[in-house]
Order: structure tokens, then C-alpha cells, then sequence
């Protein structure tokens, strides 16, 4: 889920920026009055709206739950549970700190 996220977030974001860098120069909307810097500024700003900041949130929240599941992952390999009592220990324990079990 967490890769997910990472993926469609920041492709979202850089859509975001693709969509900048491929439109059109503002000097060639403009008219006599001046209206391309206006659009500019409304692709820019509407980019940043639309595109980058909830492509950056997505994927930072992405981000953070895939090093969350890693980090879970990496802390339950080294977790076995007793033949006993079945309780969770670490697998260098030599004795069952819940019931005494040598292992």
C-alpha cells in the first residue's frame, strides 16, 4: 500500500511540474492588454494546487508507511515464539523469559 501511494503520489506531482514545463510560453497568449502573464501565474498557481501539493502529501504519506512495514518486517524476523507458552521472544534468547523454557 505504502509503495502505492509513494508511486501515484509523486508521479502525481511531477505531472504537476510536466504540466509547467510543456504549456505553451505565456508571451504567446498575450494580447494587447497583457493577459498571458495572468495565465501564467493561474498555471502555476493551479498546478501547484491541483498537482504538487496533494501529490507530495500523498506521497510522503506513502513514504512513511513503507518505512513503517519495513521496519515491522525487520523487528518480526527476529521473533520466534516459545514451544512452551508460546509467548513472542527474540530468537537469541536461550531461556523463555515468560515461563523459563530453555531452548
Amino acid at each position: 500500500m505504502g509503495m502505492l501511494l509513494m508511486i501515484v503520489g509523486y508521479g502525481w506531482a511531477a505531472l504537476g511540474a510536466l504540466n509547467i514545463f510543456m504549456a505553451d510560453h505565456p508571451a504567446e497568449y498575450m494580447t494587447g492588454n497583457g493577459n498571458g502573464d495572468i495565465y501564467w501565474g493561474v498555471l502555476v498557481i493551479g498546478s501547484m494546487f491541483v498537482y504538487w501539493a496533494p501529490g507530495l502529501i500523498i506521497g510522503g504519506i506513502g513514504t512513511i508507511i513503507h518505512r513503517k512495514k519495513k521496519r515491522r518486517l525487520a523487528i518480526m524476523e527476529n521473533i520466534i515464539k516459545c514451544p512452551n507458552c508460546a509467548e513472542e521472544i527474540k530468537k537469541a534468547a536461550k531461556t523463555c523469559r515468560f515461563c523459563g523454557h530453555t531452548m
